[in-house]
């Protein structure tokens, strides 16, 4: 019988787990299995056509998994994007979407989730240089302000 103790990572996977979360871990775990069974596979003597079976079978499956994979984050960033207001990279540019035409959809690439990533940089960074001078000064006006009653209730 488990224990409670042992339900509390599976409670917290179904809750708490993002979907690309989910299926990034599925697409990792793909990876571990066949890359485990290819690696017995070739310990075997004439063994290339089964080796060749389970590299066709591998890339078959993770394709899909893959997919959504791609999916998933492609949405995740332009929701974010959305959320804070940020232009979404060109539409037709190349290096910020792949197509595929096979299922006429279309994913951000390393670049595309690099411009999002930037434009979110740059808006919190002009955000944050507003309140940098007058932190600063207030910092210098109550460390004034500090050694100014030390002097004078030392002079008392």
């Amino acid at each position: 019988m488990k224990s409670l103790w042992d339900e509390i990572p599976r409670f917290c996977w179904r809750r708490f787990a993002s979907d690309w979360q989910r299926a990034n871990h599925y697409l990792r775990r793909t990876d571990r299995i066949y890359s485990r069974l290819i690696a017995e596979a070739k310990k075997k003597p004439n063994s290339h056509e089964n080796v060749e079976e389970l590299y066709g079978e591998w890339n078959a499956e993770r394709e899909s998994e893959q997919d959504e994979v791609d999916r998933l984050l492609t949405l995740h960033y332009l929701r974010r994007a959305a959320r804070h207001h940020l232009p979404q990279p060109d539409g037709e540019d190349a290096r910020y979407w792949k197509r595929d035409e096979f299922r006429s959809v279309r994913r951000l690439t390393d670049a595309g989730i690099d411009f999002i990533d930037r434009s979110l940089y740059e808006k919190r960074k002009r955000r944050w240089e507003i309140w940098f001078p007058l932190i600063t000064a207030l910092t210098g006006a109550l460390g004034a302000a500090t050694g100014l009653a030390a002097i004078l209730s030392h002079h008392r």
